[in-house]
């Protein structure tokens, strides 16, 4: 057993076997942004600029969906535009979270006024708890994507296995036989 096998946990949870238990949260991650692509999309009969959020919603829905037949399959090439799009979802999501700590800082110095939306709070506090609040709920979001990240890397491994094994290694082709050349 090498070092990265002894890293490498293939539980979900502790308790569930990783693969089956993310074949399951793919399958419901689907239904989630497919559910929200339609709830959005009929909104957005109401409010025209939703229609971008709703494609977007539906855009998740679709590499959830590929995700789900990588894992049933067992092609890691289909499972890397989940990856793809679930990293780049958690980078704007981060700066977005900058974006909210800014606004609180700039709110402290009078710089950034608004109502707050629940009664007794001021601005600068309604903030700090919005910018905590999120603050959390990013920090578990990106813990979400380590399961994703080692189903790939298990079902990669996986397949390189079972390639190295039915392919003939390059250097089991070098003969030690015969007699050397000469230039």
């Amino acid at each position: 057993m090498d070092e990265f096998d002894q890293r490498f946990n293939e539980t979900f949870c502790r308790c569930w076997s990783l693969l089956p238990a993310l074949k399951v949260l793919s399958f419901l991650a689907t239904l989630f942004y497919l559910g929200l692509s339609i709830f959005i999309g009929y909104r957005s009969f109401d409010e025209p600029g939703e229609i971008a959020f709703a494609l977007l919603a539906f855009f998740f829905a679709v590499m959830a969906f590929l995700y789900y037949k990588g894992i049933s399959n067992e092609n890691d090439w289909i499972m890397i535009p989940f990856l793809v799009a679930e990293i780049l979802a958690r980078v704007v999501t981060g700066f977005m979270l900058c974006f909210t700590w800014g606004i609180f800082v700039l709110s402290i110095f009078d710089m950034f006024l608004m109502r707050s939306p629940i009664p007794g709070f001021t601005c600068p506090q309604f903030l700090a708890l919005a910018a905590i609040v999120f603050s959390i709920a990013f920090a578990v979001y990106l813990e979400c994507l380590f399961p994703i990240y080692n189903g790939y890397t298990l079902v990669k491994r996986r397949n390189d296995h079972r390639q190295l094994i039915n392919e003939e290694s390059a250097y089991m082709k070098i003969s030690f036989t015969s007699r050397p050349t000469t230039v």
